[in-house]
């Protein structure tokens, strides 16, 4: 069964992830998914040695998610799947996982392609984190953000905390990822986390389809230039880390006693 519908229109490609009864969670079978339809268009999309003369078939890429009413409000995507988690029994299993998440934010970052988020709803967790590896990050006034790695004894393990104190310094980054409060869109698009705010769903789409063509309109081997530009000037203005360092700390918090609680409790769901 695939969790991921994939439309290709007018050299765009939009991913719409759909797992209702996980709350869209990021989980090993999604990530796996992503990863499957991900990697091969990085390996196409770097093949192409001259993109003035051999523009890439694939202009920008789109993802997005169906959202999930709850009584609390909508829910656009939580972070990892606490049911399929509670199959994972060792650090080194937790680790594995949390690689391959934080490999596909990393390539969807470096893809030289414009990657654009559009959310409508609540973003949970290590969604966030994935949501960070966009580009250009688009959502809706009632979204909202809430950092819960601590919730459930882990941390950030996608890479979120190196990109999160990029985007909004170390000093606000603590402050949401220790106090775990609800952040609007607005705060968000104040902290620069969330590019465009959208007044409800059909804003989002109009915001969604200017943005698109915009990019569509850009030069290709330009945009590619400009997006290592900006990589190469934030890598080099903060010191790159070890590729995978958050995984590595991760790994020692999964099956902790805190985190092993928490999963226990799934695991009798």
């Amino acid at each position: 069964m695939t969790y991921i519908s994939r439309q290709y229109s007018d050299e765009i490609l939009t991913l719409t992830i759909s797992r209702p009864e996980r709350l869209n969670a990021i989980g090993p079978t999604v990530a796996q998914e992503l990863w499957d339809i991900l990697r091969p268009l990085w390996d196409e999309l770097s093949n192409i040695k001259n993109p003035q003369k051999q523009p890439p078939s694939t202009r920008a890429l789109i993802i997005r998610a169906n959202p999930i009413a709850k009584p609390g409000g909508l829910v656009w995507l939580s972070g990892g799947d606490l049911k399929e988690s509670t199959t994972l029994k060792t650090p080194a299993e937790g680790k594995s996982y949390v690689v391959m998440v934080s490999s596909i934010c990393e390539l969807l970052e470096n893809l030289p392609i414009p990657v654009i988020m559009a959310c409508d709803g609540a973003v949970i967790g290590g969604a966030i984190e994935f949501y960070l590896a966009a580009d250009l990050r688009l959502a809706t006034a009632h979204s909202t953000f809430a950092f819960k790695q601590l919730d459930i004894g882990l941390a950030t393990g996608f890479g979120g905390a190196r990109r999160l104190v990029k985007m909004v310094g170390k000093a606000s980054a603590q402050h949401f990822l220790y106090t775990r409060q609800n952040i609007s869109a607005a705060e968000a698009q104040k902290f620069s986390f969330v590019n465009q705010v959208a007044k409800d769903s059909d804003d989002l789409e109009k915001q969604l389809q200017q943005i698109s063509q915009q990019m569509l309109a850009t030069d290709a081997a330009a945009f590619a230039v400009q997006k290592k530009m900006l990589n190469l000037a934030v890598d080099n203005a903060f010191g790159a880390p070890h590729r995978h360092a958050e995984a590595e700390l991760f790994a020692q918090l999964w099956q902790a006693p805190a985190h092993k609680n928490v999963l226990e409790k799934f695991s009798s769901k």
